[in-house]
């Protein structure tokens, strides 16, 4: 069988490092790894894949790129390369931290995070990356410019309850509020329309809003956030929302209850809590199930976060399922 390699990437702003790490060649420290900067130019992504064929890197070599998640910059930087070194896997960063300090590095360099990235997709294979469809990423950027616009409203909002002792400040703070009132109902109004306009999309949302206590906020909150649930098995939502209970038990001295990971996805626990809150009081289904965790000895707030969890798998099974929420059966959703 042919040699492996996983291509480590760090990127930046300016040039990018790459490392690379056979997959064959045993345990391999950091400091063994050819690696190399390029320029984020097209002629500087022409001598990386020149560079990774002389190292014996090509597309039918290749195990995978593996780089750090970093906004649009890793975005960019992957829709640049163009799938000419094959799959690319963009990682939380905080995974790639750890496989650092595990590996005893101290060092803190462009050139040790690439090759670090290169061992650390040896170590765990990480699936490629699947991009949002443009219409989901379109709903992904209102969704989070909604927020911010919210986020400054409530607080001008607040400052101005504060009761400003200037005419001229509180007259400003008014049309503020005024105006960005105005731009959030029209960034509503454009995401309701980005779901119009794409048949999965709108299909996707009209099946959750059937669920009970689940509304268009919150099918808005999901779609943006997660975009295809199809993408998602049950345990890799479940952990991607942080809705699972961690414990916290060493020896006979600490013995913690069990609390919510969180972690990301503050804004789908944010809205799965407001709609576990109104699931237990309108859906017959969801208030028994609460009721008989709290007979078992749940604590309420334990009790909404298993509810909470229930409805984030019942909203990706009537995705995946293709079907809308029937009270009496819901697919995939078992406690």
């Amino acid at each position: 069988m042919s040699k492996r390699f996983w291509v480590g990437v760090d990127v930046g702003k300016g040039p990018f490092w790459a490392g690379i790490s056979d997959t064959e060649a045993g345990v391999q420290q950091w400091t063994d790894l050819p690696a190399q900067s390029f320029e984020n130019t097209p002629a500087g992504f022409d001598a990386f894949v020149a560079w990774a064929a002389k190292n014996g890197v090509d597309v039918q070599s290749v195990a995978g790129v593996c780089l750090e998640a970093t906004g649009r910059m890793s975005t960019r930087w992957t829709k640049a390369l163009d799938d000419r070194l094959g799959p690319v896997s963009i990682i939380n960063p905080a995974l790639s931290c750890a496989h650092r300090k595990s590996l005893g590095i101290r060092d803190k360099t462009d050139r040790v995070d690439a090759c670090v990235l290169a061992l650390f997709g040896k170590a765990t294979e990480p699936a490629p990356t699947v991009f949002r469809s443009s219409s989901r990423q379109e709903l992904c950027e209102l969704y989070r410019l909604r927020e911010s616009l919210n986020a400054q409203c409530h607080a001008n909002e607040q400052r101005l309850a504060d009761g400003p002792t200037s005419a001229f400040v509180r007259a400003t703070l008014a049309k503020m509020i005024k105006a960005q009132k105005r731009q959030i109902k029209n960034v509503e109004k454009q995401m309701d329309a980005v779901i119009a306009e794409e048949p999965e999309l709108r299909q996707d949302a009209k099946r959750i809003e059937t669920i009970a206590g689940v509304g268009r906020k919150t099918a808005w909150v999901i779609l943006s956030e997660f975009h295809d649930l199809r993408l998602y098995k049950r345990n890799q939502l479940v952990a991607l929302a942080g809705l699972f209970p961690k414990q916290t038990i060493s020896g006979t001295s600490v013995h913690k209850k069990p609390r919510l990971a969180k972690g990301g996805g503050a804004a789908v626990r944010k809205a799965l809590y407001m709609c576990a809150m109104s699931a237990k009081r309108h859906d017959p289904r969801m208030r028994k199930f609460a009721q008989d965790l709290q007979a078992r000895g749940k604590q309420p707030m334990e009790a909404i976060g298993a509810v909470m969890r229930k409805l984030l798998l019942t909203i990706r099974a009537v995705v995946v399922n293709e079907t809308d929420y029937d009270p009496q059966w819901a697919p995939g959703c078992s406690a």
